[in-house]
């Protein structure tokens, strides 16, 4: 995958457009199929020569015909992020009521686990100095928590740390 400094225009609430520079990704074909999220920052860890570097791709990227979200395929258009917090189900199209019992129904699921996870503990702590111990405290407010993949390697790490 290859990637460019391009300028996107994008058109706000008001219906006026607007432009920002953004780093542009590329399919095997060049076709643009993704850009991120938020403009770009002039920013090098290598100095003022990594900065003027920088900034002449950037300045490229003025030289080109600015790119609209029409130029990239529909994979990008129709993409969803659902922000932290969020209600995923909703985003997958159910109805609100459905979606709403769906997500309280996940929460409570997972704060069952986490009970679990607390109750096995050889030594139940009460201070949040460990990912387990946090995790203990917020399944006895029954919290609902998001576990991500990085929250179950660092568990898991607990866990194998604890047996030796």
């Amino acid at each position: 995958m290859t990637w460019n400094y391009r300028v996107m225009k994008f058109i706000d609430e008001d219906g006026e457009p607007y432009h920002q520079i953004h780093e542009v990704y590329y399919d095997k074909d060049g076709h643009p199929n993704g850009y991120t999220e938020n403009p770009v920052s002039v920013f090098s860890n290598e100095g003022i020569d990594g900065l003027s570097s920088v900034l002449e791709k950037m300045a490229e990227a003025l030289k080109k015909p600015a790119l609209e979200e029409s130029d990239f395929a529909a994979s990008v258009q129709s993409s969803i992020v659902t922000p932290v917090g969020g209600n995923v189900f909703l985003d997958l199209g159910f109805p609100v009521p459905e979606a709403v019992a769906l997500k309280a129904e996940s929460n409570n699921v997972i704060v069952q686990k986490l009970k679990i996870i607390a109750q096995n503990e050889k030594k139940p702590t009460r201070r949040a100095g460990s990912l387990k111990g946090a995790i203990s405290i917020a399944a006895d407010f029954d919290a609902p928590l998001t576990i991500s993949a990085q929250m179950h390697s660092a568990l898991d790490a607990e866990d194998e740390k604890s047996k030796s």
